[in-house]
């Protein structure tokens, strides 16, 4: 006499046979629905990292204005947040995103003269990177102490930002824009020129190479090891979790998942 877990009755055997061929009837009347949906949820990721969801600005009561060198002035950085998305501030825990980084860009003939200042940010428990971070909604504010360099106008200023963007279930890739008084724009990398130094500029590449160096210290390896460890973790985990969605939506995998649960 057979056991009761190998042997199963007539009505289990029936109710068997009836969703297989419930199955096999849904592998030619299902296909449309989910490629549809397989084709939606493949566009997901695109989406997000298509999205902008930031507006630059720059102000100071110095626009239009001609400067003197060594002259001080003051400007005003603005980031328009859209809903449901927060900037992260200068300053973040270890372990954390990357905070956000305000410089002068280097074509222009300015210097930041001071710490750049902002209003207190909200500290809250973030769940990407389950630690209280700092960071902005709706709005953000920068104040920039600068001074002209050389004989300048005001509306030569350029300013660099880098920063990062998440709301509550991920986090776009970091990125730097370049804000002038006429608008915003994204920084593309350039690739590195070798230029051989003559006996009268030694100096002066000397100096440079001493900040290319300390800015690589500062900006390079936080971008590598954050970025890489933090904004890469979570993109393949996003990867991760979208297939294995679509694996459950294929034609005939969807109607066994009754089938595996009551058996």
């Amino acid at each position: 006499m057979c056991k009761t877990f190998i042997c199963p009755s007539i009505v289990d055997i029936f109710g068997l046979l009836k969703r297989l061929g419930l199955m096999l009837k849904s592998c030619w009347i299902m296909p449309k629905l989910p490629l549809k949906i397989l084709f939606l949820i493949l566009l997901l990721p695109v989406f997000a990292l298509a999205q902008n969801p930031t507006r630059w600005s720059l102000e100071s009561d110095a626009k239009g204005k001609s400067l003197k060198r060594s002259e001080k002035f003051k400007a005003v950085l603005r980031a328009e947040i859209e809903e449901g998305w927060h900037l992260y501030a200068l300053e973040q825990p270890e372990g954390g995103p990357i905070p956000t980084t305000v410089k002068v860009a280097d074509e222009a003939p300015f210097i930041l003269e001071g710490k750049v200042t902002t209003p207190a940010p909200i500290t809250k428990f973030d769940p990407n990177f389950n630690i209280d971070t700092k960071f902005f909604v709706n709005q953000a504010q920068f104040n920039l102490p600068l001074q002209a360099n050389a004989d300048t106008k005001t509306d030569d200023l350029a300013i660099h930002v880098r920063f990062q963007l998440c709301n509550d279930t991920f986090c776009l890739p970091p990125k730097t824009v370049k804000v002038t008084f006429t608008g915003f724009e994204d920084v593309k990398k350039q690739s590195a020129i070798s230029v051989q130094p003559s006996a009268e500029s030694n100096s002066q590449s000397t100096i440079s190479t001493q900040i290319d160096e300390q800015r690589t210290k500062d900006e390079g390896q936080r971008t590598i090891a954050d970025n890489g460890l933090t904004t890469d973790f979570w993109s393949f985990i996003w990867l991760a979790v979208t297939v294995g969605a679509l694996s459950l939506l294929t034609p005939c995998v969807f109607p066994m998942i009754p089938i595996t649960v009551s058996y």
